[in-house]
């Protein structure tokens, strides 16, 4: 099974329940210990504008805002139809 890196985070329950960001639709912000990225060094921001501004992502399920620029993500993401 393919886990998709932008729609995990690494709160527990207890966590998710009490953070601020928790609301449907609000994104894991940059700076939260529990957003980091589990690619690692493959977590590549990007420049190119684009990527950024391509509206065939499906941004909708990411639950990060630093996957918003990642290479990684840009390029995997689902696409909308």
């Amino acid at each position: 099974m393919k886990i998709e890196c932008w729609k995990t985070v690494g709160c527990d329950a207890v966590t998710r329940e009490e953070c601020p960001f928790s609301d449907e639709g609000m994104l894991c912000p940059k700076n939260c210990d529990k957003a980091f990225c589990t690619r690692g060094s493959l977590n590549a921001q990007t420049n190119d504008a684009h990527l950024l501004h391509d509206t065939t992502i499906d941004r909708s399920g990411c639950v990060k805002s630093i996957c918003m620029a990642c290479t990684f993500f840009l390029e995997h993401a689902p696409r909308i139809s």
